[in-house]
């Protein structure tokens, strides 16, 4: 397929991360030899990224619309790529257009809006009554025409294009200015997950994990994180614990799990949000409000599980 004109990718949408630049990337280390295209941007609202090249494989990620992706290996109809957060999975062949160096350099160099909105549908034409070309969700990035009043013309990277609802989307450009994240809007932008439903590996409205949720909610205020839970529990500063919550602010992340013992190390499986008051926001079995004392006796394969971590993200003048 065409890759038609490039809109920019800042993965500070969802890593607080520079564009996914060959320049900046190292050696490809790849089993295949992809030509002069061994990149690929993501089409689609969310590309799945497995452990195996499987539709029954776990899924480890998600990887959504706008983001480039470097191509390591191939099998079948399926692709080993690295994401922009360096995890490394396997995507159909279908959820990408493949790309030059120079194509994603020109997508990192033009112009783009991102989608504000929690989910839209782009139309073929002005109209919900149109045929739908497909369905975006909040972070993705379209390549932005011309804008009326109520519809905004967009661009897919493989070509397609339509006409979303203009409150759905805004200027990448401003998006980017906006102010340093607090513990208002951190809530504010976890609360649009509400009711979601818990998806293991998941990290999009489709379907949210525990780690992909916050990974998610902070990135949508430029704090990059990792997916995994364990990898996030070194992010950001060390909070004394508390048993009485004393010592938490809103904002923090609370990370729960199984403490080390005599023979084995310790396992962070589980993080949340707290958000004051002893509430913690948090995936599991969907995205819901729960009282920290809850959390920290619910029961894993061992035993309870214990509050091991929290980490302060949040520029300390943020209330």
């Amino acid at each position: 397929m065409p890759i038609a004109r490039f809109a920019r990718l800042s993965l500070a949408l969802v890593l607080g991360a520079a564009p996914f630049s060959p320049r900046a990337a190292s050696p490809a280390m790849s089993d295949a030899d992809f030509g002069d295209r061994p990149w690929g941007l993501v089409t689609l609202s969310v590309a799945s990224a497995r452990e195996k090249p499987d539709h029954k494989a776990e899924l480890g990620t998600q990887i959504p619309l706008g983001q480039a992706v470097r191509l390591l290996r191939a099998e079948g109809l399926w692709l080993f790529v690295e994401a922009p957060s360096g995890y490394r999975a396997w995507i159909e062949s279908g959820t990408i257009v493949r790309a030059t160096a120079a194509q994603v350099e020109s997508w990192n160099g033009g112009p783009l809006v991102i989608v504000t909105a929690t989910e839209a549908v782009v139309y073929s034409k002005p109209d919900r009554a149109s045929d739908p070309v497909g369905d975006v969700v909040i972070g993705n990035l379209l390549t932005g025409g011309t804008s009326g009043p109520r519809w905004r013309e967009v661009s897919f990277p493989d070509g397609r294009s339509g006409f979303v609802e203009a409150d759905a989307v805004t200027d990448h450009a401003s998006w980017r200015r906006q102010p340093p994240p607090t513990a208002a809007r951190i809530e504010a932008t976890a609360r649009r997950f509400l009711g979601r439903p818990y998806l293991w590996g998941g990290n999009t409205p489709k379907g949210l994990d525990c780690s992909g949720l916050t990974q998610l909610v902070f990135g949508l205020n430029g704090i990059s994180l990792p997916h995994q839970a364990s990898q996030q529990a070194t992010r950001g500063m060390a909070v004394p614990l508390d048993p009485e919550a004393r010592s938490f602010r809103a904002g923090d992340l609370l990370f729960f799990g199984r403490a080390a013992g005599p023979e084995s190390g310790e396992k962070v499986v589980h993080v949340g949000i707290y958000l004051g008051d002893g509430r913690v926001l948090h995936a599991s079995e969907r995205v819901h409000l729960a009282p920290l004392d809850e959390l920290v006796s619910r029961r894993g394969g061992n035993g309870k599980f214990t509050l091991l971590h929290a980490r302060r993200l949040l520029p300390a003048a943020a209330p």
